[in-house]
């Protein structure tokens, strides 16, 4: 077949729009390249192989050998999966396609399953097509159809943020409030923080907002305002931080001024208890030695000149 003609076929496992797996320039020249699969019937469906055939058309390339597999719509996505290797590296819109695909073969083909059977075996999803072995072949963990569905459920600017990475299917089901206008005027600046910090500041943003007093327009308002010039802080996170916690930041910054006092340098750790909500505090050391313990345990002498500063913040 030519590749005009391999690329005429039926494009229903087009899917792999993030695919880099193509063949060098010279095995082609060579005529080095693998048969392309193809489904046998009168819709023959290209398998895979897209990005071969178009790239053998650019080259004028005049014949593509090409092996023709009566395989039902599952199984062929199988093999496609196997080919494309890429278990746990697909898009988000990429796995969208792939149920998509299998929803729709599971209307037209009886609910057929990958080995050509009927009926409604344990393990099936989407639709009746049993295709757990494809589903893992997608993610590793099969459960393509169930994130699918949380996915779509998402509105277009969060599926977009997600898709591109900015974002993990998570965080964006948590600041589901948080207005799209603000991902988009302030993407710049989201996109300089770190992807962690990202995930905290947005979440932050999606609580204040749930917590915000007054209608859910004055609280979505005041919430983004304050984000807004967290993100012109040096560290946006803290500062949305303290905006919203600003009793716990205080205890907190208290604390931090009392251990570097009193602690810097000397290889003695302190923790304060989770909110500052207990009565006890950590200490924590480590000494290769006898002089060593003997300079922690100074180390301790004098912090206990700052107990009652301590005790004082809990």
């Amino acid at each position: 077949m030519t590749p005009h003609d391999i690329l005429s076929l039926s494009d229903d496992l087009d899917l792999f729009t993030d695919s880099n797996v193509c063949l060098p320039d010279i095995l082609f020249e060579h005529g080095i390249v693998p048969p392309i699969p193809i489904t046998a019937g009168p819709n023959a469906v290209l398998i895979w192989g897209w990005r071969i055939a178009r790239r053998a058309a650019e080259l004028g390339v005049a014949e593509l050998s090409s092996r023709t597999l009566h395989l039902n719509a599952a199984a062929a996505l199988s093999l496609a999966l196997q080919l494309e290797n890429r278990t746990g590296r697909y898009s988000w819109a990429e796995q969208e396609a792939m149920v998509d695909y299998l929803e729709k073969a599971a209307k037209k083909d009886g609910g057929r399953d990958e080995n050509g059977g009927t009926g409604t075996p344990a393990g099936t999803e989407a639709g009746g097509i049993d295709w757990p072995a494809s589903s893992r072949l997608v993610r590793g963990d099969g459960a393509l159809v169930e994130l699918v569905a949380r996915y779509r459920r998402l509105e277009p600017t969060l599926r977009t943020l997600v898709n591109n990475e900015f974002i993990s299917l998570k965080t964006a089901e948590r600041i589901a409030r948080v207005p799209s206008g603000f991902l988009t005027s302030h993407r710049s600046a989201l996109d300089s923080l770190s992807f962690s910090a990202r995930r905290q500041l947005l979440e932050s943003l999606a609580e204040l907002i749930i917590q915000g007093s007054g209608t859910e327009v004055d609280a979505v308002s005041e919430a983004c305002t304050r984000a807004s010039a967290a993100l012109d802080e040096r560290d946006p996170v803290a500062a949305l931080r303290r905006w919203r916690y600003p009793t716990l930041t205080q205890l907190d910054e208290q604390f931090r001024d009392i251990r570097r006092t009193a602690l810097h340098g000397t290889g003695v750790d302190i923790e304060a208890p989770p909110y500052f909500e207990g009565d006890s505090f950590t200490v924590s050391f480590r000494f290769r030695d006898c002089a060593e313990l003997v300079e922690r345990t100074h180390a301790l002498e004098r912090l206990k000149g700052s107990c009652d500063q301590l005790f004082g913040i809990l």
